[in-house]
């Protein structure tokens, strides 16, 4: 059940990511990271891949961000 609300979670934020709604993205973004790190810390997933989770969203996140702004 935790993973798959992890799942749900990280797919609102993708769906979320649109140069319109940076807003609402970094909002749901906290929302993933939060969730993704509660999901490694009860073992339903490992750190690492937690870890790398968070970076390929934040990643995400910034390339789009950084490219609405220039």
């Amino acid at each position: 059940a935790r993973r798959t609300r992890m799942k749900n979670v990280v797919k609102e934020f993708e769906t979320a990511l649109q140069p319109g709604s940076m807003d609402l993205a970094g909002e749901r973004l906290r929302a993933a990271i939060s969730m993704i790190d509660q999901t490694a810390q009860k073992g339903v997933i490992h750190k690492n891949k937690a870890a790398r989770k968070i970076s390929r969203l934040v990643r995400r996140f910034n390339k789009i961000a950084g490219s609405q702004e220039g």
